[in-house]
């Protein structure tokens, strides 16, 4: 009963950084479709790499400290609520990215 999702702290910190790297690994292609402007960060290919590396670092930690079924969590929640925060927060979702990943590795220190 204690390993629910919801009680997990170190799930939702995966599932922030994974959300995080989404975002900046598709804003460059919505940008684009959207006419949304972007900042220098974001027209670079370090986003990119970040957004990247965000996601397979967050998957894989999961699995291997939680669980596959806890991985394949991550994975789906960080894409859908990095969808759904980009669509809502449009060319302002570029810094809430930095902050959720900041955000995230500042918190697993702590759990």
């Amino acid at each position: 009963m204690e390993n629910l999702i919801l009680s997990e702290p170190l799930f939702w910190s995966l599932v922030t950084a994974c959300t995080a790297g989404f975002i900046m690994l598709s804003y460059d292609e919505l940008r684009v479709q959207k006419a949304w402007p972007a900042g220098r960060f974001y027209r670079s290919n370090i986003s990119k790499l970040i957004g990247g590396l965000s996601i397979i670092g967050s998957v894989g930690f999961s699995i291997a400290r939680l669980s596959l079924l806890y991985g394949l969590g991550v994975f789906v929640l960080g894409f859908v609520l990095g969808l759904v925060l980009s669509l809502i927060w449009k060319s302002n979702v570029q810094w809430i990215a930095i902050i959720l990943l900041a955000g995230s590795w500042i918190f697993q220190f702590f759990i």
